[in-house]
């Protein structure tokens, strides 16, 4: 899971633009600059991201769920 969310984190930074975000904000354009972050909370990483982790081969994280549940009841419930 860890290296999961860390992929994810790095392709979400790797989208952002970071460069313009920095321009408005040292230009003193806090108006633009909170429409522009609210604006980049819907763009479409997830489907980018699904796309990733469908050619790897690994089930996204609606299916994903399942199968963490069933190791925590089989494997990790044993643990004490």
């Amino acid at each position: 899971m860890g290296m999961r969310n860390f992929r994810k984190a790095l392709l979400i930074a790797m989208l952002t633009p970071n460069a313009e975000l920095a321009r408005l904000q040292s230009g003193d354009r806090y108006t633009e600059l909170m429409m522009r972050q609210e604006e980049l909370k819907s763009y479409p990483w997830g489907a980018v991201w699904n796309e990733y982790c469908e050619k790897c081969g690994v089930k996204p994280a609606d299916e994903c769920f399942f199968d963490v549940k069933e190791y925590e009841n089989t494997v990790l419930s044993k643990r004490n």
